[in-house]
């Protein structure tokens, strides 16, 4: 939440937060709310990015964290009625969501009259993708500013093609559509070491002796 802590703004907020989502929670399981400034302050114009990866960090751990300073509720804010509470200790945030995701809000009310709220979902678990060898051969382009640029690039790429774990569509996708092209280029195929065929292409690297 935003949760700047006055007598009127929380109360409107939860209050709002409860109609909007907490009624459409089971009465077991209510909408937690918890703020960041109770850790570091007022952050001004960085309360909202704040509160964005105090989302990120709860929706990566799967963790709600303890709001710290919270003792007793304020009297104004009808928690039980909106089926909001707030965490009094770390508490475990379990998925009800068919891809295992969960979703978090982030409000953020500036002095100006701007109100905003972002939404944050973790991301979705994939399993590792097949070593390079049960593959299909793909075509993968290397681009760089220049050589020892383009040289480092094929040497982390060779690395990464010896190990388990990755998925080749997704290298060869974004290789190929998702990086600039530079002056300097090289194709190779996935079942090529990529450095060779960098010496291959442009003899002048290639180590002497």
């Amino acid at each position: 939440s935003h949760g700047t802590g006055t007598k009127v703004g929380d109360p409107i907020e939860v209050t709002a937060l409860g109609v909007v989502l907490g009624a459409r929670r089971d009465r077991s399981d209510p909408l937690y709310v918890g703020s960041i400034k109770a850790n570091m302050g007022h952050l001004e114009g960085a309360a909202g990015v704040a509160g964005v990866i105090r989302a990120a960090l709860i929706a990566y751990h799967r963790v709600i964290p303890q709001q710290i300073h919270f003792n007793s509720p304020n009297p104004n804010i009808p928690f039980a009625s909106s089926n909001v509470t707030v965490a009094t200790r770390n508490t475990k945030l379990a998925s009800k969501r068919h891809d295992d995701t969960v979703l978090l809000g982030v409000n953020s009310f500036g002095a100006g009259g701007s109100n905003c709220h972002a939404i944050i979902q973790s991301c979705i678990t994939t399993k590792a993708g097949k070593k390079s060898s049960e593959q299909t051969a793909k075509v993968l382009r290397l681009s760089a500013k220049s050589m020892p640029a383009l040289f480092r690039m094929a040497k982390e790429l060779e690395s990464m093609l010896e190990t388990d774990g990755f998925d080749l569509n997704n290298i060869a996708y974004t290789l190929n559509n998702r990086r600039s092209h530079h002056i300097h280029t090289v194709i190779v195929r996935n079942r090529t070491i990529p450095v060779d065929a960098l010496f291959l292409s442009f003899p002048a690297m290639a180590p002497s002796g």
